[in-house]
């Protein structure tokens, strides 16, 4: 009688607790990672998608040291011709990757840009560049004011 009420094993209901904890642990762990997983592709995506809009902006602030932004108003995404020394609009923007380059077949962001002059002020034209992916469930833009 006395060696069995000096028994140290372990009962079934306390190793049952054990898996069941330590499972619900592993089920946690993994739910988090799945989710951080996820914000970090967004944000990602959403990190590209600013330099590409700042990537445009910077374009059309080097264009704006050799010609007139003012002539560009009211073009959709408007593009400046130097052999024909004209603005042409780009309906719908511009497809392009996560380099910048467009008409690829692996383009996941599209680029739209207005050029618009400021009413009252002369030679300063307000810049707004949207860069949209996820089918345009997800969009990021940026604006700024150009002096000539």
């Amino acid at each position: 009688m006395s060696r069995l009420q000096h028994n140290s094993g372990l009962t079934l209901i306390e190793v049952i607790l054990a898996i069941a904890l330590a499972s619900i642990g592993l089920l946690a762990y993994g739910i988090l990672s799945g989710a951080v997983i996820e914000r970090n592709a967004v944000s990602k995506k959403s990190s590209v998608a600013v330099t590409l809009a700042q990537d445009k902006i910077e374009e059309i602030k080097e264009l704006s040291t050799r010609i007139i932004l003012s002539d560009a108003d009211t073009l959709d995404s408007p593009v400046y011709d130097s052999s024909t020394q004209s603005w042409t609009a780009t309906a719908g923007g511009e497809a392009i990757d996560a380099q910048g380059v467009a008409g690829g077949s692996d383009a996941l962001y599209t680029r739209n840009w207005t050029i618009s002059p400021i009413s009252g002020a002369d030679f300063f034209t307000d810049v707004l560049v949207t860069v949209t992916w996820d089918n345009a469930a997800r969009s990021v833009s940026l604006n700024t004011y150009i002096t000539q």
